[in-house]
């Protein structure tokens, strides 16, 4: 998009297209040539645009995965031809939607096993699934123990395939013992169901952590989402691979005035100003996904310089200490996340300025924060 179009838009994402296939390549580095790839597309890609990053990666990835049947019919009714995994446990509502649009379901319990088959059946098709198993998440799934056992009753309904058995793992970053612990339950269960004679054409576990941390995890496939996107799930991952960042969040200043000392800023009086100040007001917020709780914490780039935010962030504006900024003006770049003449503010540090983490970051941004393309 060119720059007199930017002119209409005071807030934005860039999402750099050229990043996202660097980093989905550097990734294919790490696995060897037989295993596949799915990229975890849900929650708006995280924050990236559904749509667009997966049309991009269409031909690229294996199967993209997504949370909902609503978002798998978005991907389909784009044209989008690759397959499609729901992650997620789908009501019975929904079951019928997954078998008209082919798509692949993820399948927790017996009952829904059944109602695909009943579906598949009506409509003389073949209900595609994969079998969840909890080896220590706590979530969805069968638990590992009586897995085989579900998984052989399953795969003998005549209108469906079980294409796939996964696990998730729920301390790669954190827990080596216990990881290694939910992959050895994995196996066991992938063993018996081998003993059993069932033909699997995929076992998968390995989110964006356990990609890069526990190659055991690859098994035939892997789920990278995070790290596809440029950010690291943890610091230690950066000594590990090189990704780069694919998503900017970029607005404009939009007013300018000086204030005297002793002026209050914002909501609850909760800043005074100490000296004659510069004030910038960017019109970002809560409401566009840039947290409240950066409150009195965060810093902005403009015109290369990291300046504060000051007083509380508002639902639309956020307010800027920009009095050692020389000659700015209004309309100048403000780069809440990404990169400025050297300098940079990546999600990682604003997620711990905030006590949160890099993905609510991402896929809190909001849908009235427009998404530019750049290749």
């Amino acid at each position: 998009m060119s720059d007199s179009k930017l002119d209409y838009i005071q807030t934005w994402a860039e999402i750099n297209l050229s990043n996202l296939n660097y980093n989905l390549n550097k990734i294919k580095g790490l696995i060897s040539k037989d295993v596949k790839v799915l990229v975890t597309v849900k929650a708006n890609a995280y924050g990236h645009g559904l749509i667009r990053v997966s049309k991009f990666l269409e031909d690229k990835v294996d199967i993209l995965g997504v949370a909902s049947v609503n978002e798998a019919l978005l991907l389909k009714e784009r044209g989008i031809k690759t397959d499609v995994l729901v992650m997620a446990n789908t009501l019975n509502e929904g079951l019928k939607l997954i078998v008209s649009y082919d798509l692949i379901a993820t399948v927790a319990q017996e009952e829904t096993a059944l109602i695909l088959d009943r579906l598949a059946r009506e409509e003389n098709k073949i209900g595609r699934l994969h079998i969840k198993v909890d080896t220590g998440m706590g979530r969805i799934g069968f638990w590992y123990e009586e897995a085989a056992y579900e998984i052989r009753k399953i795969s003998k309904l005549k209108n469906i395939k079980v294409e796939g058995v996964f696990t998730h793992l729920s301390s790669a970053e954190s827990d080596r013992e216990f990881t290694l612990k939910q992959l050895k339950r994995f196996n066991e269960v992938i063993k018996q169901v081998e003993n059993d004679g069932i033909d699997i054409p995929f076992y998968h576990a390995a989110n964006s952590m356990a990609t890069l941390s526990y190659k055991e995890s690859h098994f035939n496939l892997i789920r990278p989402g995070l790290i596809i996107y440029g950010v690291y799930p943890d610091i230690e991952c950066e000594r590990m691979i090189e990704v780069h960042p694919v998503l900017s969040l970029k607005s404009k200043v939009v007013y300018l005035k000086e204030v005297e000392a002793g002026r209050s800023i914002s909501y609850g009086r909760e800043y005074i100003t100490d000296k004659r100040t510069k004030i910038a007001t960017v019109p970002i917020g809560y409401a566009d996904g840039y947290t409240y709780l950066l409150s009195h914490k965060a810093r902005v780039l403009i015109k290369g310089q990291s300046v504060p935010v000051i007083g509380r962030i508002c639902m639309d504006q956020i307010m800027v200490d920009v009095t050692d900024i020389r000659d700015i003006k209004i309309g100048e770049e403000v780069v809440l996340i990404g990169s400025q003449a050297g300098n940079k503010i990546t999600v990682e540090e604003l997620a711990k300025l905030a006590g949160t983490i890099p993905y609510e970051l991402l896929c809190g941004i909001s849908q009235r924060v427009k998404r530019i393309y750049k290749d």
